[in-house]
């Protein structure tokens, strides 16, 4: 933002983007104007999730188990990771995504990587413990759109419901993506 001049911005985040989002809102308040976070991720991951997340992750290292590589598995770990992002449905994005996306996770996350595959899948979102009243107490005077999706299997609406209660008192505004997956700013883009 410094290298390119830019004025104070609202961001527009996405799942693991809005704790990125919220973090850079926290540390550099004087650049952030407002905050769109669709399906926020800002408490504690739940329990049942980070469950999926370490068996995805599991499933990818043990495709690489045998001299030769399990491409079945590696198709259950995407198919686990299609799951979460969007409840297993398809599209010609989705796949387009899948198809550019796929190569490089092959390319990063080979056996010699797999502590970078478990930091980046399963760490980041499990070590995190959410925010803390004091932290989001210092959001009071930023704009922000909460947009949970109704159709999130992995983050139910009690999720949400949860991290507003802890933003009450600012200039908070929902609006739920209504039939839309976790992805849902991917398939509800109208929305």
């Amino acid at each position: 933002m410094d290298a390119l001049h830019l004025p104070p911005c609202t961001i527009f985040a996405l799942s693991m983007g809005t704790i990125i989002a919220l973090r850079l809102a926290l540390s550099f308040p004087a650049k952030v104007n407002g905050l769109f976070l669709v399906s926020p991720l800002g408490g504690p991951e739940p329990e049942d999730v980070a469950n999926g997340r370490i068996q995805v992750c599991e499933v990818w290292k043990e495709a690489y188990a045998s001299e030769t590589v399990d491409r079945e598995a590696l198709n259950d770990a995407i198919h686990g990771s299609l799951q979460l992002c969007w409840n297993s449905q398809s599209s010609a994005f989705i796949d387009a995504l899948i198809t550019v996306t796929h190569p490089q996770c092959l390319y990063h996350w080979p056996p010699s990587n797999f502590p970078a595959l478990e930091s980046t899948t399963v760490t980041f979102f499990t070590a995190r413990k959410g925010f803390t009243p004091a932290e989001l107490d210092k959001l009071k005077e930023v704009p922000i759109v909460l947009a949970p999706c109704s159709e999130d299997i992995a983050y139910p609406p009690e999720y949400f419901e949860s991290f507003a209660k802890q933003l009450q008192g600012g200039k908070v505004t929902k609006y739920t993506v209504e039939g839309a997956p976790h992805y849902g700013s991917t398939t509800h883009w109208k929305a």
